[in-house]
């Protein structure tokens, strides 16, 4: 029997939670676990909260956009309703002036009528020259008079029936005016409780932002940091698809790139400057909204923050730019350009915000004071000497970093947010319109281009004790089970960690199995085969689907939510470092 998995929802949990909490591990000391406990179960009520407050702003916007949609449709009828009013009344009036005319007339008649009505035959026939002629004339008096009478007459059920239609006309124009009133009352009331909700939504994520930090902060005291920029030399590669595991069946999880996707990918400017394209159009691949500007001024300063605290004003040229240590000098003179421009850049914003600049990967890498001079990159910097990049004016923050694999993200993107305006999606390939099967070979930063060791990779820890990257059938088996736990029932989510980490919390392997039968769900017991489908319906490259051939036959999971599990259930700091990935069986 084949069973097939339905696409879920969208998670509720930042990826970037996930990968956090990937990495939880309970060998910290006792006064650390219990304070990361404490974080933990904060974050998760606040990250229900968040929740409850995103449903409740959804229902809003939705009751705002029904509210305006009628508001629309009642403006547009109370507006026909006032015109057609208008005409009414306009009619009435014409018709009333008509009448008035024609009961003058009436009036006239009327009164010559009752003159001659009072005057005898032989008054008339004596008086008259032409006896004819006057009984003419009574008889034309007498028939425009019967005439006006039978006008009047009609005049007088027009103006009733206009009269009519003029108070049931207003009647309408009334309750519709009611109504819009109604509408627009609704409309605010709806618009300020969804402001109310966004602020709370905002506070919430504020929490939740510092929860996460906090929690990377407890995490950073056994794993330490990963540096995501390039520095001065070339790192080695180390091609996990070239390891024999030892056994078979066996699954990696290889990641596109790395780090945080926005601004310059640096193995990206290192191909296209092989390309032969110039520093400048390397920029305009990588950014948006900008102008090139500034001037070069040799006595510029910049200061410094150290470690240790301490602060040094130096020049910007020929001290500190010439003491970065973010690219090999070895690389192509166009790629240095590009990266002189971006750090000259970045160095400035990051500066006029904070009154100085740190000197490691928080900031960007500054080995000492012109420790590259006599080099290539020296020779970047006096070419590009007070160059930046600007929006608005001033210099940009222009983020890079080594790999983004093969595609750029926008800072809201990465980061949530408001969008950085110089940041944008890019598909760094040199023919984007390949298919997505062709990236390995079209990306700038692939094997054809600028070959970065960390393009197509399957991140691990050597020093967890892992000679390499590959699970075996158990691990892998175990890893897709947990991911249709969850599925299944996410609030098994804080169950799910790693295996190889003390955590109490964790459920083992057959735990979780006996869970998934305990809902009707099958567990499985072997994979045979991965299939990994990819996508660029986001804007971006990601893993829409992976595809799993199983003793229950070909089940589905979506790539998120795959990518989500794997990275808090695999052992020894196995992880996805992207969410465009591939699964490689061996």
């Amino acid at each position: 029997m084949v069973l097939k998995l339905p696409p879920v929802r969208k998670l509720l949990i930042p990826i970037a939670f996930f990968l956090l909490t990937a990495l939880i591990a309970f060998s910290v000391p006792p006064s650390r676990a219990d304070e990361l406990d404490d974080v933990t179960a904060e974050l998760t009520r606040q990250q229900q909260q968040l929740s409850d407050l995103e449903k409740r702003q959804q229902q809003l916007s939705r009751d705002i956009s029904s509210a305006f949609l009628s508001l629309s449709q009642v403006s547009i009828q109370l507006t026909a309703a006032e015109d057609e009013l208008a005409a009414i009344e306009s009619d009435l009036a014409a018709k009333e002036s008509e009448l008035a005319q024609q009961e003058q007339v009436r009036n006239l008649l009327v009164r010559r009528l009752y003159i001659q009505s009072r005057t005898s035959a032989v008054e008339i026939i004596l008086s008259s020259e032409d006896l004819g002629g006057s009984v003419r004339q009574f008889q034309y008096y007498n028939e425009n008079l019967n005439n006006l009478g039978e006008t009047i007459s009609q005049l007088a059920e027009q103006v009733t029936l206009f009269q009519s239609n003029k108070t049931a006309a207003q009647k309408i124009r009334d309750d519709l005016a009611a109504l819009r009133d109604q509408y627009q009352s609704t409309v605010s009331s709806s618009q300020r409780q969804l402001s109310s909700t966004k602020s709370q939504i905002s506070s919430v994520q504020n929490v939740i932002g510092q929860l996460s930090t906090r929690q990377q902060q407890l995490l950073a005291e056994k794993y330490g940091s990963v540096a995501t920029t390039v520095g001065d030399v070339t790192p080695s590669s180390d091609n996990q698809l070239l390891v024999n595991p030892g056994f078979s069946p066996a699954y990696a999880g290889f990641s596109f790139g790395s780090a945080h996707h926005v601004g310059m990918s640096q193995y990206g400017a290192r191909g296209r400057a092989l390309a032969n394209q110039d520093y400048r159009t390397i920029l305009s691949a990588y950014y948006a909204n900008f102008s090139f500007g500034g001037s070069c001024d040799p006595n510029r300063t910049i200061n410094v923050r150290f470690p240790d605290g301490h602060i040094e004003s130096m020049l910007l040229e020929s001290e500190y730019l010439t003491g970065l240590g973010e690219m090999p000098s070895s690389w192509p003179m166009e790629a240095l350009k590009a990266q002189v421009v971006a750090a000259r850049s970045y160095a400035l914003d990051y500066a006029a915000r904070a009154g100085s600049i740190c000197t490691t990967t928080s900031c960007q890498v500054f080995v000492s004071r012109g420790s590259k001079n006599g080099t290539p990159w020296q020779t970047a910097v006096e070419q590009t000497c007070g160059e930046v990049m600007l929006y608005n004016g001033a210099p940009i923050a222009a983020y890079y970093a080594s790999t983004s694999g093969g595609y750029t993200w926008r800072s809201c993107d990465a980061w949530g947010g408001t969008c950085r305006a110089w940041t944008k999606i890019t598909k760094d390939w040199a023919n984007p319109s390949a298919p997505l099967q062709d990236i390995l070979q079209q990306a700038y930063e692939g094997v054809n281009y600028g070959a970065s060791p960390w393009f197509y990779k399957a991140w691990y820890k050597g020093s967890s004790g892992r000679p390499n990257a590959w699970m075996n059938n158990t691990e892998f088996t175990d890893i897709l089970n947990a991911t249709r736990l969850y599925i299944a029932d996410n609030s098994t989510r804080s169950h799910l960690s790693q295996l190889d980490k003390p955590n109490p919390d964790t459920w083992s392997a057959e735990k979780v199995r006996q869970e998934l039968s305990a809902l009707g769900i099958t567990p499985v017991s072997s994979i045979s085969n991965v299939i990994s489908s990819m996508s660029e319906d986001r804007g971006y490259g990601y893993t829409k689907w992976v595809y799993f051939e199983t003793n229950l036959g070909t089940l589905t999971v979506d790539g998120p939510t795959f990518y989500a599990i794997f990275n808090i259930r695999a052992p020894a700091e196995i992880y996805f470092a992207s969410p465009l990935y591939k699964v490689e069986p061996k």
